[in-house]
């Protein structure tokens, strides 16, 4: 496929071509051609040992850490469920939460309630 790009005018319809052939997307085969242009130096970009690297690093920090989300709980007891929440004793759970987590040598880090959790998960 690399060798023949220059057959095309352009990558989108070299894959697009190839891929009709091979059976498979042409945005998947669009998406590798192009890493593998990162990966030999052709391309600005982050190489697959790059993104290798990045995720082993990621599981470490995550085996090492145990991450808590700041809630607004004044917030959330003004609903429905606000008996529920306010007996819950969040402050009594955290306070157990670390004291578990120092003895077993990990961190506890705090991401404020405006950390946008739900789109990093």
């Amino acid at each position: 496929m690399l060798d023949h790009l220059d057959e095309y005018p352009n990558l989108t319809c070299a894959c697009e071509t190839v891929s009709a052939r091979l059976g498979f997307g042409a945005e998947s085969l669009r998406r590798w051609v192009r890493q593998t242009q990162i990966d030999q130096g052709q391309r600005e970009g982050v190489t697959s040992v790059g993104v290798e690297e990045a995720k082993v690093s990621r599981r470490e920090v995550r085996r090492q850490a145990t991450f808590v989300e700041l809630l607004n709980i004044r917030g959330m007891a003004a609903g429905r469920l606000a008996k529920s929440i306010s007996d819950a004793g969040w402050a009594l759970f955290l306070k157990a939460l670390a004291s578990g987590a120092e003895h077993h040598g990990r961190k506890i880090l705090l991401a404020p309630a405006a950390f946008p959790s739900s789109r990093t998960c």
